[in-house]
């Protein structure tokens, strides 16, 4: 307050309004450069959203646009600003490379993870081989021929062991593509049949 007094020679703010105008001007003043120093490329519409009606909070602005109307303008906008992904992951801008804060080619576990910040920046359906540093080769029909990196858990034959499989078939995309799981990699017993509750049902 008193510096903004120093700069626009205000000697003396003389009743209430005065003053509540005053802290309002410098509300939108604050609210706006926040705004300015949202990094517009490392959020996703979700973030951005959130921190615009933060700011309009924080600055007491009345305001009738919708959360969702806002957040689907800015995901419009930044839909038409990616860049479609090269072939290669040799990025040649610098800075584009700046804006991607890990190495490529990435290790295949990372996927998720480097995906979503891909996304921020390029537009793809999704990664070539070509963006990792193991290549991926079609699943072997006998799991006896997955590499020796795969646990040795195939075929299953525990139920129990359904549980991970979620874990399992993570594993494995590091190194092979499948849409899914051939039988040969399920050795499971049958189910046990339930026992009759009444006499009558034997």
């Amino acid at each position: 307050m008193e510096q903004y007094k120093k700069v626009h020679n205000v000697i003396m703010i003389t009743n209430k309004t005065n003053k509540d105008q005053l802290h309002s001007i410098l509300k939108k003043k604050l609210m706006t450069d926040y705004v300015k120093s949202l990094d517009m490329n490392r959020k996703d519409p979700h973030e951005l959203t959130r921190d615009l009606f933060y700011g309009i909070g924080f600055a007491a602005i009345r305001t009738h646009i919708r959360f969702e109307d806002v957040r689907a303008l800015i995901r419009q906008i930044k839909s038409e600003q990616l860049i479609p992904l090269p072939d290669s992951p040799d990025l040649k801008k610098k800075e584009v490379r700046e804006m991607i804060p890990f190495e490529l080619p990435i290790e295949r576990n990372q996927t998720g993870p480097s995906v979503r910040v891909l996304r921020k920046i390029f537009s793809f359906e999704k990664l070539s081989d070509e963006y990792f540093t193991t290549k991926t080769t079609p699943l072997p029909d006998n799991p006896k021929d997955l590499n020796a990196f795969i646990p040795r858990v195939f075929p299953l034959t525990v139920r129990r062991q359904l549980k991970e499989l979620g874990r399992y078939k993570q594993k494995l995309r590091e190194y092979y593509t499948f849409d899914k799981l051939p039988r040969s990699y399920f050795d499971l017993p049958e189910k046990k049949v339930a026992l009759p509750l009444t006499l009558q049902e034997l």
